[in-house]
């Protein structure tokens, strides 16, 4: 399943940004979740696939996720949590959980490949509890 979601979001210049699995007991966003994965891009080739979808109006990126991850999300039955909106996720807690990112002196997570060309753009959450690859960790950069 993680090599699907992986074509499908690659198509749009996305990647996986790792996983994690919620203790049962945690609530809020991740309530009823058995496995966390992140969604998000490194790099430029996000930029190439969205830019053709930037119109003028309000939160291009955020409207163009949405049409991008809905349906991904929803071929692979998972629900989906978006970093932006009112109710906004607490992504920067949840990036280290899923992969060796490191905070800045003023807080902001570098990535030890990326450094800060890096994003994360939703959350895809599994009742069930998927096999993850195992964790690469890499030092501060």
């Amino acid at each position: 399943m993680l090599t699907d979601i992986s074509s499908l979001l690659a198509e749009h210049g996305l990647i996986l940004r790792g996983g994690f699995h919620p203790d049962a007991e945690e609530g809020g966003f991740l309530q009823n979740a058995a496995t966390v994965l992140l969604v998000g891009n490194a790099g430029g080739a996000m930029w190439e696939a969205f830019s053709p979808h930037i119109d003028g109006k309000p939160n291009p990126l955020d409207r163009w996720t949405k049409r991008v991850i809905d349906p991904i999300a929803e071929k692979f039955d998972a629900r989906v949590i978006y970093p932006f909106g009112p109710d906004a996720a607490p992504f920067q807690r949840w990036a280290p959980r899923a992969e060796s990112v490191h905070a800045s002196p003023i807080g902001i997570l570098i990535h030890p490949e990326y450094g800060l060309w890096h994003a994360y753009r939703a959350a895809l959450l599994f009742s069930e509890r998927l096999d993850l690859p195992p964790r690469t960790e890499a030092a501060s950069p």
